[in-house]
């Protein structure tokens, strides 16, 4: 393993000429990459790729205190695998376009349906190991979620694009793998009627239990609109929650139940499947609205755009026809941040 070129050759040891090529580092080990960034800084290389495969140890897991730390190689699926053993799970759920590695979310930060009651990455990291460009190794947060030792600079990573910096580990807190699912959906006619049922359950409260709650329309069928709910935790509780959100609406369905001895971790359900069908999370753009804007924005959203809505604790998703415009954050953002992290713009050109 070593640096090479974007043609795919192997460099001879560290003799490229500076910013000629962009470097393509596949470290076999930390202390490897941290000499490779090194070289790079000194020699003021730019760095594409890097390629953890190789980094991807689990070095502490606590399920008592329902906390890991885990190389940023390890894939997520190959996590929630081995934390389904114990019972626990790290309730994300990014689009099935890639099997995700634990370095690459970090990197991007995406997020699908279950953020309205789960959050999202940020929420479960308590603490980041990660490479500086200049070859530093920073940890920064803890591994336990009770930690105020230090500034905690996990935040700032988090969706950085891999610009300010290789993380190369991550301590998380786990949720006790839920015992029952259950998903209802209500199909509706018209944004007016979508409004119109949002601020009812808003006004009784009825989505602050709820793990999922989403608007969406088909592509294939832009008049029809589906809402829908999902609860999550204990069977009575689940059924119960979901008996009075039926209760104020007897047109809500059963669309999925989910139970922990099904052989499945969630979110291996139905309906994720179909909120990601024929568009992936680059092509969907999101706005972030306040809840009291929400009768604003569906009156003045085309029928075709996507978006975002705070809504109570969580989100309220809109899924519309998929554009071809990712929405990632301000670049005039990162390239602020990068300039402090990274001023030799080692990573200037990463693409990951």
């Amino acid at each position: 393993m070593g640096l090479h070129d974007s043609s795919g050759g192997r460099l001879p040891g560290i003799e490229s000429p500076p910013l000629v090529r962009l470097m393509h580092l596949c470290p076999d080990h930390i202390a490897q990459l941290e000499k490779m960034l090194a070289t790079a800084h000194l020699k003021e290389q730019r760095v594409a790729t890097i390629d953890l495969s190789a980094i991807h140890a689990i070095r502490e897991y606590h399920p008592e205190d329902l906390t890991i730390t885990v190389e940023a190689g390890m894939r997520l699926s190959t996590l929630k695998a081995e934390l389904a053993q114990h019972g626990q799970w790290l309730p994300l759920d990014p689009p099935p376009v890639e099997d995700w590695t634990l370095g690459r979310l970090i990197d991007m930060n995406p997020s699908g349906p279950r953020r309205m009651g789960q959050g999202v990455l940020r929420d479960y990291v308590v603490g980041l190991e990660f490479v500086r460009a200049n070859g530093q190794r920073i940890r920064t947060g803890g591994r336990v979620v009770k930690n105020v030792a230090g500034f905690d600079l996990s935040k700032c990573l988090i969706g950085a694009q891999g610009r300010l910096g290789v993380v190369t580990a991550l301590s998380l807190k786990l949720m006790p793998l839920p015992a029952f699912e259950r998903q209802m959906t209500l199909q509706l006619s018209s944004l007016e009627e979508a409004e119109t049922v949002a601020k009812i359950m808003r006004s009784n409260k009825d989505h602050h239990y709820a793990n999922l709650w989403e608007l969406w329309r088909e592509a294939s069928a832009p008049e029809s609109l589906q809402m829908v709910i999902g609860f999550s935790g204990h069977r009575e509780a689940v059924l119960r929650h979901a008996q009075v959100i039926a209760s104020r609406n007897t047109r809500w369905s059963l669309h999925e139940d989910w139970q922990a001895d099904s052989g499945a971790t969630p979110p291996t359900c139905h309906h994720e499947t179909l909120f990601w069908q024929g568009r992936t999370w680059l092509e969907t753009p999101r706005e972030s609205v306040l809840p009291t804007r929400l009768s604003t924005v569906l009156e003045a959203m085309p029928p075709e755009e996507s978006f975002v809505a705070r809504m109570g604790q969580g989100v309220f998703y809109h899924g519309g026809e998929a554009k071809k415009k990712p929405s990632l954050p301000s670049a005039n953002l990162i390239d602020r941040a990068q300039k402090l992290f990274d001023p030799a713009g080692v990573f200037m050109d990463r693409v990951e």
